[in-house]
């Protein structure tokens, strides 16, 4: 017997015992009713002290005692019977057989009898076993095996790995409830006495776990380094885990528990050659694989393509491959110190370079297919197959960026862009794209170049990083004309449109999505055929053309149904959504919003999800459901936050600030407001209709709410915060401190730019844009120094080399006074109208604009009629600059009314001009000029 072996009883183990508190009372009831149980599980997994654990725990049951065989360093099969027998105190007769004389000495016992690791002499103990069953019915047996013993009574038990904590939970509540932890801190107090694990430790505690697979053995060596490692550097040292776990002084451990090496060495010397060879080969997956990528990868020489199912169960039985399930799909893998094993006896008995090869082929091969399939009826079902092998995508891309054809690599690169999109995996994507997109410059221009260019610069999109965008998609556009291919072509138009659209120039977004329409029409492509429509149904939606948008939106979810494409019928829906809401059709709307957002959240199409939650958001809070509409526009936010889309998230912040503004918290509303309208303006990516009129809205109710100067100090406090900030404010994770509302603070940065012939200017977080004119010019040479007095002549300076005109002519000719005339009789039937119907606003807006001619007229003719004439150039200059701002401002206010009527009453025009606002606000203009 073992050291420590009490005679006729248990070994007497060094430490206590940790945890597997259900695993023990399930066996318990398992032994004491049962005649066979083998506990079956992997090297290190703990079978022996749990057999000695649920043992001590059942002694009652066998008032003759509890014998422990340990057949662990017995190598003759033939001796299997003398070593139960000498353990069980059963003495042979002379010339008896060992097997014999056992059945008789245990005969007419109560016992239980425990056969500690079979594996390697299954044959002997299956015979002892099943000759004791038969023999002595009041004998028990408990089995310890990496590999069952086959017996018709027996009942297999796995022992798996410890409980580990999940990815999301937090480190320092684990440590105690979760076995693995539990186990490595008690071990760890053993090594170290008084040792206090510090919140970070506590981290890395949960990783070494992890990494560890939470096997019991294998966080027991690692605990015991803490006699001279820390935490830390017993994390960094796992990469050389058989290194690093084995014991220093273990004269009462086994040799093959001494370290983890010996403990899987001890399986794999047990396994035929075919059985070597195969695991040796699965070292070269990376999560998990399925049998048909087995038998593409791992067959041939030596294991042939029909043995790999029977040899896989075989390694199975063996507990070297753990057996689980993905959908509706069988799974298995290595426990990673499984597979660093067999790695490393792979890169000594195989070729290596062959077998990654082989590996890369078959899941670029698979990723091909995906991508077809994932614009298909069967999407949800690829969207699972790929995510199961996530990791190892990830090892393909590795190898073929290290090793690999460069072409190849970038195609597996692209053809994996769908599935990171919906799956909102963005930062991973662009990882993966610019390391491929680096080896890809000597490539010539084909298909899959251009595929690879548009598909890296949507992640740019999606990503909010609009120059690298809109760069990536001008070159897939020529690769796509030097091929001459209609579809590359469109899908890069899609894009150049898409990146114009969001930054709100949508005028030139339209004929770019016109001409994809023809480029996939050209091509005979049905599906992306629909992309253009449902592109230009959100145009007229933005730009408030409900009937246009409607009609392109159902002709768009019409093509996705007979399509079967899920994902194209729930962003339809979602989209046709927000056309009834505006329309006021809150009935429709709901009920495409719930069939859209639950496709999406089936198909796990995150994006969509998100986009569904704050357009659901929306919509309560005009069924006046507003903690509903919170929760959506948080919902929407957390999707957002998760997948990386900067966009979305802007739109999730601001539907939580309406919803938070419409419950009369104002504070929180306005703060993430002033946050989202200085992160669009960082991103250059202004909010559109139909839900920016609605935050208008919102906003200047606030603003009445509070008064233009505590409206303003919460504004500036917002647009202080930063992403992470303002995403914890909208998830009610913090707050910004109370500002107590003392002096206003100034309000923040506007802009002002001027680029080609569009100016662009921001204002509380909305931007307009306007082709160039003379009249924004003086605008923004007025911005550009607040307070400052500008005469009319220098703003009206003529262009270098222009002379001034002596004789500038009559104030108004005679055509545009009949025409004010004209215009004038005009008004005062309008006014008459207006007050007989009781139209106030009518009226107003009509006596406005009759006061402003008479001044006109009054300026420009005497009182006997007579024209006068502007032969002062400073008298022209101050009428053309005031004329030509007071349209500009016009303009303004029809596309953005609170900047408008911030210029209305801020810029002075006269002989003199400048910008004069009540409260201080600074712009950053920025001019061609």
């Amino acid at each position: 017997m073992p050291e420590g072996a009490v005679a006729g009883g248990l070994p007497r183990p060094a430490t206590s015992f940790v945890g597997r508190g259900e695993e023990l009372r399930r066996l318990g009831r398992i032994v004491a009713g049962g005649r066979l149980v083998t506990l079956h599980g992997p090297a290190g997994a703990g079978k022996t002290r749990l057999s000695l654990e649920v043992a001590a725990r059942v002694a009652e049951r066998f008032p003759d005692g509890i014998h422990f065989a340990d057949l662990a360093g017995l190598h003759e099969p033939e001796l299997v019977p003398r070593a139960v027998a000498t353990a069980a105190h059963v003495r042979e007769r002379p010339g008896q057989e060992a097997l014999s004389a056992l059945t008789d000495g245990l005969g007419p016992r109560r016992a239980l009898l425990i056969l500690d690791n079979c594996e390697h002499l299954l044959g002997a103990c299956r015979q002892v076993a099943g000759t004791l069953l038969d023999t002595c019915p009041a004998v028990a047996l408990v089995a310890t095996s990496r590999e069952p013993l086959g017996l018709p009574p027996e009942t297999v038990v796995p022992v798996r790995s410890m409980r580990i904590p999940p990815r999301a939970t937090d480190p320092r509540e684990a440590l105690q409830a979760y076995d693995a932890t539990r186990l490595f801190l008690t071990r760890a107090g053993r090594a170290m006495p008084g040792l206090v694990v510090s919140p970070s430790d506590a981290d890395l505690v949960v990783r070494i776990c992890r990494r560890l697979d939470g096997l019991p053995l294998a966080i027991e060596l690692a605990a015991s380094r803490l006699k001279v490692l820390s935490v830390a550097e017993i994390d960094e040292r796992l990469a050389d885990r058989f290194r690093l776990l084995r014991r220093v002084a273990a004269a009462d451990v086994p040799q093959r528990q001494r370290t983890l090496w010996a403990a899987i060495d001890w399986s794999y010397g047990l396994l035929d050659e075919p059985e070597r060879c195969l695991l040796r080969r699965l070292s070269v997956f990376a999560g998990g694989f399925g049998l048909d990528a087995v038998e593409a990868v791992c067959a041939g020489d030596r294991v042939g393509e029909e043995d790999v199912l029977d040899l896989v169960a075989g390694l199975v039985d063996k507990s070297l491959v753990v057996r689980g399930d993905y959908a509706d799909r069988a799974r298995h893998r290595l426990l990673d110190s499984v597979r660093d094993f067999a790695a490393e006896r792979c890169t000594q008995h195989e070729d290596l370079d062959r077998l990654r090869s082989r590996h890369f082929g078959q899941f670029l091969a698979m990723a091909s297919r995906a991508d077809d399939e994932l614009r298909g009826p069967d999407q949800a079902e690829w969207l699972a197959r790929l995510e199961a092998e996530e990791d190892n995508f990830r090892a393909a891309l590795r190898w073929g960026l290290s090793a690999g054809d460069p072409a190849l690599t970038l195609d597996l690169v692209w053809l994996l862009h769908h599935y990171w999109g919906w799956r909102g995996n963005l930062s991973e994507a662009r990882k993966w794209f610019d390391e491929a997109m680096a080896r890809a410059n000597d490539l010539p221009p084909s298909v899959n170049l251009a595929r690879a260019f548009a598909r890296w610069g949507e992640i740019a999109e999606i990503m909010g990083d609009y120059g690298p965008a809109r760069s990536r998609y001008e070159r897939s556009l020529a690769v796509g004309q030097a091929i001459d291919d209609p579809v590359r072509m469109g899908t890069a138009r899609m894009g150049l449109g898409a990146v114009a659209a969001v930054q709100g120039y949508l005028t030139q977004a339209r004929p770019l999505f016109e001409d994809a329409l023809v480029d996939y029409r050209k091509a005979g492509d049905r599906e992306r055929a629909r992309w253009p429509l449902e592109a230009m149904g959100r145009l007229a939606l933005a730009e408030g053309d409900l009937a246009q948008a409607a009609k392109l939106l159902e002709l768009s979810l019409s093509e996705a149904r007979e399509l079967g494409n899920e994902a194209g019928i729930a962003e339809a829906s979602l989209h046709l959504a927000r056309v009834a809401h505006a329309r006021g059709d809150l009935v429709a709307a709901r009920s495409l919003h719930e069939e859209g957002l639950g496709l999406a959240r089936r198909l796990g199409e995150r994006s969509l999800e998100g986009d569904g939650w704050i357009g659901l958001s929306h919509l309560e809070l005009d069924l006046a459901k507003v903690e509903r509409s919170l929760d959506a526009a948080r919902s929407g936010l957390r999707v957002h936050n998760e997948t990386g889309s900067r966009l979305g998230m802007l739109d999730a912040l601001e539907a939580v600030a309406a919803a938070e503004t419409a419950a009369q918290r104002l504070q929180p509303g306005v703060h993430l407001y002033g946050a989202a309208a200085a992160l669009r303006e960082r991103l250059g990516t202004p909010a559109l209709p139909p839900e920016s009129v609605r935050h208008t809205e919102r906003r200047e109710l606030a603003r009445a709410a509070l008064g233009d100067q505590w409206f303003a100090t919460e504004w500036g406090r917002g647009r202080a915060l930063s992403w992470e900030e303002a995403t914890a404010l909208a998830l009610g994770a913090a707050a910004v401190e109370p500002s107590g509302h003392g002096e206003p603070a100034p309000l923040p940065a506007q802009s002002m730019a001027l680029e080609g012939e569009v100016w662009t200017l921001w204002y509380e977080g909305q931007a307009v844009r306007l082709p160039d004119s003379r009249g924004l010019g003086f605008i923004a040479t007025l911005l550009a120094d607040p307070g400052r007095e500008f005469h009319a002549l220098d703003l009206a300076a003529p262009a270098p080399g222009r002379a001034v005109v002596s004789d500038p002519g009559v104030a108004i000719d005679p055509a545009a006074r009949a025409a004010y005339r004209r215009r004038v009789e005009e008004l005062r039937s309008a006014i008459e109208e207006a007050e007989a119907g009781g139209d106030i606003e009518r009226m107003a807006r009509a006596r406005q604009e009759l006061e402003f001619i008479e001044h006109e007229l009054a300026a420009a003719y005497g009182l006997g009629g007579k024209a006068r004439r502007l032969a002062d150039p400073a008298e022209r200059a101050r009428k053309a600059v005031a004329n030509r701002i007071r349209d500009a401002v016009s303009r303004i206010e029809a596309n953005h009314p609170a900047l408008g009527r911030h210029l209305r009453t801020s810029i002075r025009t006269g002989t003199f001009c400048c910008y004069e606002p009540e409260r201080t606000v600074t712009w950053d203009v920025h001019s061609a000029r």
